[in-house]
Formats: structure tokens, C-alpha cells, sequence
């Protein structure tokens, strides 16, 4: 025969996995104080930054449409919508990046911060010989070779006639 169907309700509970955003392989830190402590210092004149999301397993996660990084520069919060990330960008000095990731596969938003410091060594200015004139190099100054280095991405700018070097100066 005929059975009545059971009453009552079912309650189902999904557990999504925790994710976590990364930034040129260092893990989020999710307020400024930590991330300043492990800030990234770069010593070149531009560095290139990217971001992921990785699951649990430390599995690189979108972007995607269920999958969606969202960053702001300068210590600006990121806005849902605003800035999305797709691809690595460059800063050309200190730094910092917030963002945030938003997924129905992972358990809440997903916020970070990281600090990028730019610290570019000096450029040096060598002249031979090593005991170079005291003073002012004039054209009655004995002859004499200099070298100019720097880093790289710099530019030094130099004069042979006395006057102020300036940005239309010839350069190397």
C-alpha cells in the first residue's frame, strides 16, 4: 500500500575551505602593522607585482568568473567592482597594495595587505687616480680620467665646460 511521506525538515551545512591571496609569493598579512614588518624590498627601479589566490592546498585559484581579485595601491581599501586584477602591474617606488578576493567557493572575503619598500643603492662617482685634485676640476686641471657608474634605471647627467648639468645634459 500507500505510505504517508516522513515529515520534517533537513538542514545541510556546507563547510567551504579557507583561501588566501598571495603577492609575488609571500602570503597576506592582514593588517598594515604585520605586513610593514615583512615588507618586500625591491632595489631596482621598477618591480613587478602579481597576485593569487590560493585554496588550502596551496593551489593557484582564478581569476575566473566564480573567482575574482579586486586591489588598491597607496593603502587604499579595495572596493568589489573596482580595479579588478588580471595580470601583474609595476610600481616604480615604496608601496602599498590592499586587496581582496571574493568567491562562493571559499569561506568569506578574502582581505591582505603587503608593503613594498624600493631601496636603490647610490650611485658613486670614481675619478683616477685615486687621490683626485682637491677643488674644482678647470680645463688648466691636469688631465686626468674619471669614471661614472651608477645603478641601473638611473641616469647621470654631466657637463666637460663647468656649467650645471641639468636634464638635457649629455648623459649615459
Amino acid at each position: 500500500g500507500y505510505e504517508d511521506p516522513l515529515e520534517g525538515f533537513w538542514v545541510y551545512e556546507q563547510i567551504l575551505p579557507k583561501a588566501q591571496l598571495y603577492s609575488n609569493g609571500q602570503v597576506q598579512d592582514t593588517d598594515l602593522d604585520a605586513a610593514y614588518e615583512n615588507r618586500q624590498v625591491f632595489t631596482t627601479p621598477t618591480h613587478e607585482v602579481s597576485i593569487e589566490l590560493r585554496d588550502d592546498a596551496g593551489t593557484v585559484v582564478g581569476p575566473s568568473d566564480s573567482v575574482q581579485i579586486y586591489y588598491a595601491r597607496g593603502n587604499t581599501a579595495p572596493e568589489i567592482g573596482e580595479n579588478a586584477y588580471d595580470e601583474p602591474f609595476s610600481i616604480s617606488g615604496s608601496d602599498t597594495i590592499r586587496a581582496i578576493a571574493e568567491s562562493d567557493a571559499f569561506d568569506g572575503l578574502v582581505e591582505a595587505y603587503w608593503v613594498y619598500e624600493q631601496n636603490l643603492p647610490e650611485a658613486r662617482l670614481e675619478a683616477d687616480p685615486a687621490e683626485p685634485y682637491d677643488g674644482v676640476y678647470t680645463y688648466d686641471t691636469p688631465s686626468m680620467n674619471v669614471t661614472l657608474t651608477t645603478n641601473e634605471g638611473n641616469t647621470i647627467y654631466y657637463t666637460t665646460d663647468g656649467s650645471e648639468p641639468t636634464s638635457s645634459s649629455t648623459s649615459l
